[in-house]
């Protein structure tokens, strides 16, 4: 719709985008902080700001140098996300060794029809 009206958002920062399903550090908290009225004021009424907000206060940063490569996105951010069998897939009981094996910290997707390998992992971990 910009583009058919011929609007022209202000490009203050160079904008970047990526998943909003993040870890972030106290320092980047900080940053963040640091940054809230320009942030409420610019990703306000933007389509998916929630997916552009944070890495592109993080990108004009100071902290540039220090940010993870997300080129590996099956990788990206320690969550085991598969996105090659679903949109994202839903894990199910056949996937539990790769979910107790994986190096990742959390894994999304989950779902009801699909709870006997939440409640087998919630046994093993209890």
């Amino acid at each position: 719709m910009q583009d058919f009206f011929h609007y022209n958002r202000p490009k203050e920062i160079e904008f970047k985008k990526g998943s909003n399903w993040v870890s972030i550090t106290h320092e980047l908290l900080t940053i963040i902080l640091a940054q809230k009225s320009f942030i409420l004021r610019r990703f306000k009424n933007v389509c998916c700001g929630d997916e552009i907000f944070l890495q592109s206060i993080l990108w004009n940063s100071e902290r540039r140098s220090h940010i993870y490569s997300g080129s590996e996105q099956l990788n990206a951010g320690l969550r085991a996300i598969d996105w090659e069998r679903g949109n994202p897939y839903v894990w199910k009981m056949e996937d539990l060794q790769y979910l107790l094996e994986t190096e990742h910290l959390f894994a999304r997707k989950f779902d009801s029809q699909n709870m006997d390998v939440v409640i087998k992992i919630r046994e093993l971990f209890s």
